[in-house]
């Protein structure tokens, strides 16, 4: 733990700044991720108009790449036909414990 969270009478406390922190930087992140969403687009856009696949401009490097099809096994599908086969090729990888914040307002 660190200074921002502990745990006092059997309970987890969080600093009311950090939390307040959190929030503000998540209502910014989102402004960020829509600016980063239509800046992307417009770069696909004009790229694909020029036929340009990659550029730089104030030291950022844009690379576009072209559509493609992505082949993939249906899991859901081999599982019902192939339940064996499907057994065979899965492999089990072990993920880390995570935390997920949400806010409500």
């Amino acid at each position: 733990m660190n200074e921002l969270v502990e745990i006092k009478d059997n309970e987890i406390v969080v600093q009311k700044e950090a939390v307040q922190k959190l929030k503000d930087f998540q209502r910014l992140k989102l402004q960020m991720d829509l600016m980063e969403k239509e800046l992307r687009q417009g770069l696909k856009e004009a790229m694909e108009q020029m036929g340009k696949h990659d550029f730089a401009v104030d030291g950022l490097i844009i690379k576009y790449k072209d559509p493609f099809i992505r082949k993939s096994v249906d899991s859901t599908r081999l599982k019902k036909e192939l339940p064996d086969v499907y057994e065979t090729y899965t492999k089990a990888t072990k993920v880390s414990g995570s935390v997920s914040l949400t806010f409500s307002e």
